[in-house]
């Protein structure tokens, strides 16, 4: 959904196939990380997933932060 979204905002274009990609990404560490559930390094995609996703959320929220910083009241 934000991918469309930023597809459709002047200025956010760049960040529709960052959201696309980030998704995906999540989505696949996710399936690993259920297939390993019971063995070997299951946390470890579980947390990549995590990361993954934060990172994104980080990155939008730090960009609307500056941009409302620059616009005038």
């Amino acid at each position: 959904m934000l991918a469309a979204r930023f597809a459709r905002t002047p200025g956010w274009r760049g960040w529709a196939a960052y959201a696309v990609v980030t998704g995906l990404l999540a989505l696949v560490l996710i399936s690993i990380f259920g297939q390993l559930s019971d063995r070997g390094p299951a946390g470890l995609f579980e947390r990549l997933a995590i990361t993954v996703a934060s990172l994104f959320v980080a990155l939008v929220v730090g960009r609307l932060w500056l941009q409302r910083r620059r616009t005038p009241a």
